[in-house]
Protein backbone atom coordinates (compact mmCIF):
# COMPACT_ATOMS: atom_id res chain seq x y z
CA UNK A 1 0.00 0.00 0.00
CA UNK A 2 1.64 3.27 -1.29
CA UNK A 3 0.41 6.56 0.87
CA UNK A 4 0.75 9.79 -1.30
CA UNK A 5 1.31 13.41 0.47
CA UNK A 6 -2.07 15.24 -0.05
CA UNK A 7 -1.67 18.95 0.01
CA UNK A 8 -5.62 19.75 0.37
CA UNK A 9 -5.97 16.72 3.24
CA UNK A 10 -3.01 18.17 5.23
CA UNK A 11 -4.60 21.86 4.95
CA UNK A 12 -7.37 20.19 6.65
CA UNK A 13 -6.12 18.30 9.17
CA UNK A 14 -4.20 21.76 10.23
CA UNK A 15 -6.87 23.75 10.11
CA UNK A 16 -9.05 21.53 11.95
CA UNK A 17 -6.30 21.37 14.51
CA UNK A 18 -6.56 25.07 15.23
CA UNK A 19 -10.41 25.44 15.64
CA UNK A 20 -10.09 22.42 18.04
CA UNK A 21 -7.44 25.06 19.97
CA UNK A 22 -9.57 27.73 19.21
CA UNK A 23 -12.54 25.94 21.20
CA UNK A 24 -10.92 24.55 23.92
CA UNK A 25 -9.43 28.41 24.59
CA UNK A 26 -12.33 30.26 24.31
CA UNK A 27 -14.73 27.32 26.26
CA UNK A 28 -11.65 27.90 28.99
CA UNK A 29 -11.72 31.88 28.94
CA UNK A 30 -15.00 31.92 29.74
CA UNK A 31 -15.50 29.35 32.31
CA UNK A 32 -12.63 31.48 34.52
CA UNK A 33 -14.06 34.86 33.56
CA UNK A 34 -14.78 35.41 37.39
CA UNK A 35 -11.50 34.67 38.39
CA UNK A 36 -10.63 37.14 35.87
CA UNK A 37 -12.84 39.93 37.03
CA UNK A 38 -13.91 40.53 40.69
CA UNK A 39 -17.47 42.37 40.47
CA UNK A 40 -17.72 44.68 43.26
CA UNK A 41 -19.72 44.24 46.09
CA UNK A 42 -19.86 47.62 48.08
CA UNK A 43 -22.62 49.11 45.55
CA UNK A 44 -24.03 48.41 42.24
CA UNK A 45 -25.54 51.31 39.50
CA UNK A 46 -28.31 50.63 37.25
CA UNK A 47 -26.65 49.44 33.54
CA UNK A 48 -23.21 50.10 34.47
CA UNK A 49 -20.72 46.87 34.73
CA UNK A 50 -18.30 47.59 37.80
CA UNK A 51 -14.94 45.06 38.51
CA UNK A 52 -11.55 44.98 39.46
CA UNK A 53 -9.13 43.00 37.29
CA UNK A 54 -7.32 40.08 39.35
CA UNK A 55 -4.06 41.72 38.35
CA UNK A 56 -3.95 44.98 37.67
CA UNK A 57 -1.56 48.05 38.32
CA UNK A 58 -1.52 50.92 40.80
CA UNK A 59 -2.75 53.54 41.95
CA UNK A 60 -5.78 51.91 42.98
CA UNK A 61 -8.73 51.64 40.61
CA UNK A 62 -11.67 49.79 39.46
CA UNK A 63 -13.30 49.31 35.74
CA UNK A 64 -16.97 50.62 34.70
CA UNK A 65 -18.24 49.78 31.68
CA UNK A 66 -21.41 51.22 30.00
CA UNK A 67 -21.93 48.23 27.34
CA UNK A 68 -21.46 49.77 23.91
CA UNK A 69 -21.28 53.38 25.15
CA UNK A 70 -17.88 53.87 27.35
CA UNK A 71 -15.56 52.11 29.67
CA UNK A 72 -13.31 53.79 31.93
CA UNK A 73 -11.32 53.35 35.12
CA UNK A 74 -12.34 55.48 38.25
CA UNK A 75 -9.32 56.19 40.61
CA UNK A 76 -11.45 55.76 44.15
CA UNK A 77 -8.31 56.84 46.03
CA UNK A 78 -7.83 60.49 44.49
CA UNK A 79 -11.31 61.70 43.92
CA UNK A 80 -12.59 64.77 45.93
CA UNK A 81 -15.78 65.79 46.98
CA UNK A 82 -16.23 67.65 43.08
CA UNK A 83 -13.80 65.41 41.02
CA UNK A 84 -14.36 61.97 39.59
CA UNK A 85 -10.86 61.55 38.49
CA UNK A 86 -11.18 58.65 35.39
CA UNK A 87 -9.42 57.47 32.74
CA UNK A 88 -11.81 56.82 29.51
CA UNK A 89 -10.61 53.44 28.03
CA UNK A 90 -12.92 53.14 25.15
CA UNK A 91 -14.42 54.86 23.17
CA UNK A 92 -10.64 55.89 22.14
CA UNK A 93 -10.09 59.56 21.82
CA UNK A 94 -12.42 60.76 24.30
CA UNK A 95 -16.42 60.12 25.36
CA UNK A 96 -17.19 58.86 28.70
CA UNK A 97 -20.06 59.36 30.90
CA UNK A 98 -22.51 61.86 31.45
CA UNK A 99 -22.47 64.46 33.63
CA UNK A 100 -25.62 62.62 35.50
CA UNK A 101 -23.63 59.21 35.47
CA UNK A 102 -20.29 60.77 36.74
CA UNK A 103 -21.92 62.22 39.61
CA UNK A 104 -23.50 58.95 40.27
CA UNK A 105 -20.25 57.07 39.88
CA UNK A 106 -18.93 59.86 42.23
CA UNK A 107 -21.47 59.93 45.48
CA UNK A 108 -20.83 56.35 45.37
CA UNK A 109 -17.01 56.46 45.14
CA UNK A 110 -17.50 59.23 48.60
CA UNK A 111 -20.02 57.08 50.30
CA UNK A 112 -18.27 53.48 49.85
CA UNK A 113 -14.00 54.58 49.69
CA UNK A 114 -13.29 52.67 52.73
CA UNK A 115 -15.01 49.34 51.25
CA UNK A 116 -13.37 49.99 48.16
CA UNK A 117 -10.18 49.79 49.63
CA UNK A 118 -10.78 46.68 51.20
CA UNK A 119 -12.23 44.93 47.87
CA UNK A 120 -9.31 46.22 45.90
CA UNK A 121 -6.83 44.25 48.82
CA UNK A 122 -8.65 41.37 48.91
CA UNK A 123 -9.32 41.05 45.20
CA UNK A 124 -6.25 42.58 43.32
CA UNK A 125 -2.74 41.19 43.18
CA UNK A 126 -1.03 44.52 41.79
CA UNK A 127 1.74 44.23 39.55
CA UNK A 128 4.59 46.38 38.24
Amino acid sequence: MTFRHNPALHRTFFEFTVLIYWLVLNTFLQTNRSDILGKLDCFRLAGIDLWFHSSDHEPPHFHARKPDKWEIRVFFGICTERELVFKVKFPRGGGGPSGKEQRDILNRVLQHRDALYVEWETKVTTRS
